[in-house]
């Protein structure tokens, strides 16, 4: 009789430690620096193109590398805030809302939802 096979559990994947932090799990990390790594090519290779100075375009590149990767992280950054502190308030009324569906100190037209004909 064949004995069944054990499998073992996945361990979590452990993804890019940079001074003790794992990089893989800082919010908009990797949508920034994948937009900042497309500006660095675009930038570089038009810049090359139209001046035909290596070293140029490679700093000119750079320059839109930082700018876009920095820019891009702030901006999502802020939108992420934005969006956590939208939830956070959400999640306060939804809870208040349990509690007190069902009782008679909520009127019961706030519960329900409102068709019109179009």
């Amino acid at each position: 009789m064949a004995e069944p096979e054990i499998v073992p559990e996945e361990e979590e994947k452990k993804g890019l430690v940079i001074f003790g932090r794992d990089i893989t799990k800082i919010p908009c990390y990797r949508s920034s620096f994948l937009y900042g790594s497309s500006s660095y090519v675009g930038v570089g290779l038009i810049t090359f193109l139209l001046t035909s100075k290596p070293g140029f375009s490679s700093h000119c590149g750079f320059g839109a590398f930082m700018l876009v990767t920095f820019g891009y992280y702030n901006w999502c950054i802020y939108k992420f805030a934005q969006q956590k502190f939208e939830y956070g308030q959400l999640q306060k009324v939804w809870q208040s809302a349990a509690i007190l569906e069902g009782s008679e100190l909520v009127d019961k037209k706030t519960f329900k939802a409102e068709f019109k004909d179009a």
